[in-house]
């Protein structure tokens, strides 16, 4: 087992820190895709709560070709152990399809929405030593991987509630593009692919909200509103005057940059969507403290834990965006 530092582009997903050198073989436990209609206990499970009232379809049963002509076909993936398929649909349910059914509407999800979600046990290994751990393509489909690890340990479910907020969020702007002049327009020559190099300290200080928001004006949206939606406001607070300057009343510069972005965030949900970004904020965060996953003997402030996007070993590349096939200006 090797330990990398991850890397980026603006194609794919969410990455974490370790990978094998070699295929994993298949586990008894894993699913494999079979032509029987789905009676099991995880498809009456995705049909009642995601098919039937949202028609989204999760597919969980092993079928490489699902992964596309695509560098997924070459990559080291294994299927999900069927044990962990409903506790990492009812984490994608609570914190994603609760929070804006209730902050926002029943109808913002049925109206806004991936088609599909697909399931991997496992990393996706990259070539730049790097591993992919979600991925939202075309704004049809959100592929979710390493969903074995998300069940066992609170630090991986932490980065994965990150992951479907961020990805969301994608798909958010995909409905409906925002100004990216106006947005970046205090960092835009900031902007990066070589994000990997810039500690936190050097992003905050630059006006983002994280290393990897500096990738790109796409990211940077994406990262500073799931920022939000994975911080309390408390933790929020503390961030902003993390800027102050030791024994002045001044702050440095970057705390002006973030603050302006995340007005701009709330601005564009409640022009766009008549939504008050700062509730569902509110509600994501509950809905994660709750989440037994992140607490298994009982809710917990989540500022108790680590930081969303902090992990001991690296830097984590929560996830890119795929804009094959989208007729958009980009």
């Amino acid at each position: 087992m090797k330990k990398y530092i991850v890397k980026s582009a603006f194609v794919a997903a969410l990455f974490c820190l370790t990978a094998c050198s070699k295929d994993d073989s298949l586990n008894k436990e894993s699913v494999l895709k079979d032509a029987e209609i789905d009676n099991s206990a995880e498809g009456l499970y995705i049909k009642e709560n995601f098919t039937d009232p949202y028609k989204i379809q999760v597919l969980y049963k092993w079928d490489r070709n699902q992964y596309g002509a695509s560098r997924d076909v070459l990559r080291n993936l294994y299927p999900s152990k069927r044990i962990n398929v409903i506790p990492a649909m009812e984490m994608v349910k609570q914190v994603w399809i609760n929070t804006y059914n209730e902050a926002a509407s029943p109808d913002f999800i049925k109206n806004i929405r991936p088609f599909q979600f697909l399931l991997a046990g496992g990393a996706a290994y990259n070539e730049n030593n790097s591993r992919t751990l979600g991925l939202a393509s075309s704004g049809v489909r959100v592929t979710l991987y390493e969903v074995d690890d998300v069940i066992v340990n609170p630090d991986k479910a932490m980065e994965f509630i990150h992951t479907i907020q961020h990805e969301y969020i994608h798909i958010i702007n995909q409905a409906i593009e925002f100004s990216e002049s106006d947005f970046g327009k205090q960092t835009m020559s900031d902007y990066s692919p070589a994000w990997t190099g810039v500690s936190d300290s050097e992003a905050n200080e630059k006006g983002f909200v994280t290393p990897y928001a500096s990738n790109n004006i796409f990211e940077d949206f994406a990262e500073t509103a799931s920022y939000l939606l994975t911080h309390t406001e408390a933790e929020y607070a503390a961030f902003l005057e993390s800027f102050k300057i030791a024994g002045t009343t001044t702050y440095r510069p970057g705390r002006a940059k973030i603050m302006y972005k995340v007005n701009f965030v709330r601005d564009y949900f409640k022009t766009e969507f008549n939504v008050d970004f700062e509730e569902v904020c509110r509600v994501a965060n509950r809905n994660a403290a709750d989440s037994p996953l992140l607490n298994p003997t009982g809710a917990k402030s989540i500022g108790a834990k680590s930081p969303y996007g902090v992990t001991a070993n690296g830097k984590v590349h929560y996830c890119e965006y795929d804009w094959t096939g989208i007729n958009n200006k980009k």
